[in-house]
């Protein structure tokens, strides 16, 4: 009677410790996947840019920005979208949105303390091919003072910096469109005499031309 007391205890135990570990298994939890830091992470996770991102799914630019690289992004808030009247921009066919999205977006890395008071940078933004055939960048001026600016007035940095693990955000007040050489001569005021002239010489509208290939 005896030893059938023991054996019947250690099955009670077995059983038990059986349970027991059922019971731990089924509460295991898994650990919190690791937070997407790139570019495309960041914005997806801010409310804010929630236009931005479904502008950038809609051109197949997700991807590239969760990739690795070195990339500087521009990036238009909500506000900014309906500030330059794009509030409906995730509207536009990927072809609409394409270069207007790249033209945010610098290939490499450029943070505020790495600018120049003033300087031209190229963009991702394709431009029409040169004369020997070879792609071309469209420009963005980048102006440096009290704050940065984009093309002259047409658009301020809010907030700069924000570094992901593919490259920097600055957050904008405005969505940039691609420019002309019209364009580029407008927003710079070093040009102003040339634009005075331009006008005059009744050629503004063949500098303003985006299908056109010139040099001036």
């Amino acid at each position: 009677m005896f030893k059938k007391g023991i054996i019947k205890f250690g099955v009670a135990l077995s059983i038990i410790g059986a349970l027991l570990l059922s019971s731990s298994c089924g509460d295991k939890v898994d650990p919190e996947p690791e937070p997407d830091t790139s570019i495309a992470g960041i914005a997806s996770a801010d409310t804010n840019f929630s236009i931005l991102v479904a502008c950038l799914s809609k051109a197949g630019l997700v991807k590239t920005l969760t990739d690795a690289g070195t990339y500087t992004v521009f990036a238009p808030t909500n506000a900014a979208f309906r500030a330059s009247g794009l509030g409906n921009a995730a509207s536009l066919t990927p072809e609409e949105l394409t270069p207007i999205l790249l033209y945010h977006v610098l290939g490499a890395t450029v943070k505020s303390t790495d600018l120049a008071a003033k300087q031209y940078v190229s963009t991702l933004s394709a431009g029409p091919k040169s004369a020997t055939g070879k792609d071309t960048k469209v420009s963005l001026l980048v102006q440096k003072g009290a704050g940065v600016t984009l093309n002259g007035t047409k658009a301020t940095v809010t907030k700069a910096d924000i570094t992901a693990s593919n490259g920097v955000i600055h957050v904008i007040d405005k969505v940039i469109l691609p420019v002309t050489i019209a364009d580029l001569a407008t927003n710079d005021t070093d040009f102003s005499t040339l634009l005075a002239a331009v006008v005059k010489a009744q050629l503004a509208s063949a500098l303003s031309d985006k299908a056109a290939v010139l040099t001036v």
